[in-house]
């Protein structure tokens, strides 16, 4: 028998949509591992101009932001893991992004997870006067900032786009040596060398398209570069939750499954229905 298999859930959090604190709570009660929660600042009107037939939903606009979202979560429980799934950090300071997460940790109990990726929406990252063809060295380069922070008495960081003179900053996360980073991105040549160079775990894009092969490879390069294995966690739709033991079977640790921006008693019913079939006990399924 190998490691049961863990349960997470993502939402995008709206002002209709079921609330943080309450969702929390029943995810918790119904065995639930952890609860991720994406971000987008804004929604550029050029850019939903440019998407054409690809236009996205409304809740892309109005989402509640993350770390105040999961703070309220963390407010009304006591177990459940709280993950970014994912922030945009390459559009983030990454000094305020230091604190707000160290804050976080302690304020939970140290039950963050820090998921990060590239993003692709240009005219986001346009807005925030961050250059979009630039975002993955950018991205790199405030992670690494904030694991300083994170981790140093005092900080000083000279990078190809960050310069910062020597600095102390507070709190420290509860979690040692620092919250485990995720980085949410599709498998290539640079996700691959970030994987294995800066986070504990992977996050695959492209719902339910990660292969057994693919995972083997994540790890190899982690191995090859002295780490340990990575976590692997697959977002599902909710609507696609059928399809958690064909993941575990390809070798991911944790599955999320992505609840609809609904109503509270939608949510609950989806909610309900994954734990009678994937959680027992309390706990997530084991997987042969």
């Amino acid at each position: 028998m190998s490691a049961p298999l863990r349960i997470g859930a993502s939402i995008f959090f709206t002002a209709d949509s079921i609330q943080p604190a309450e969702l929390g709570v029943e995810l918790e009660a119904h065995g639930f591992e952890s609860l991720w929660l994406p971000e987008h600042s804004h929604m550029p009107l050029a850019q939903r101009e440019e998407l054409g037939d690809r236009q996205l939903p409304e809740k892309y606009e109005v989402l509640y932001d993350a770390f105040t979202s999961l703070a309220a979560v963390a407010s009304t429980t006591s177990r459940i893991l709280l993950g970014t799934g994912i922030t945009l950090l390459g559009i983030r300071d990454p000094i305020w992004t230091a604190k707000a997460t160290a804050t976080l940790d302690r304020l939970s109990g140290g039950r963050f997870l820090f998921g990060i990726g590239y993003g692709w929406l240009r005219r986001e990252y346009e807005s925030h006067g961050i250059p979009f063809d630039r975002r993955r060295t950018i991205t790199r380069e405030k992670l690494r900032l904030v694991k300083e922070f994170w981790t140093s008495g005092t900080t000083e960081f000279a990078g190809d786009h960050i310069q910062l003179a020597p600095s102390r900053q507070g709190p420290k996360p509860l979690q040692h040596p620092h919250p485990p980073v995720h980085i949410g991105a599709a498998l290539g040549p640079g996700t691959k060398a970030d994987l294995a160079s800066l986070a504990d775990g992977w996050i695959p894009l492209g719902m339910y398209r990660v292969t057994p092969d693919e995972i083997a490879e994540v790890q190899e390069a982690a191995a090859a570069n002295g780490r340990g294995p990575l976590e692997v966690s697959v977002y599902l739709d909710y609507t696609a939750a059928h399809r958690i033991d064909e993941m575990a079977d390809a070798g991911c640790d944790r599955v999320v499954v992505c609840l609809p921006s609904a109503g509270r008693a939608e949510v609950l019913d989806y909610v309900e229905q994954i734990a009678e079939a994937w959680i027992t006990d309390g706990d997530s399924v084991g997987v042969n």
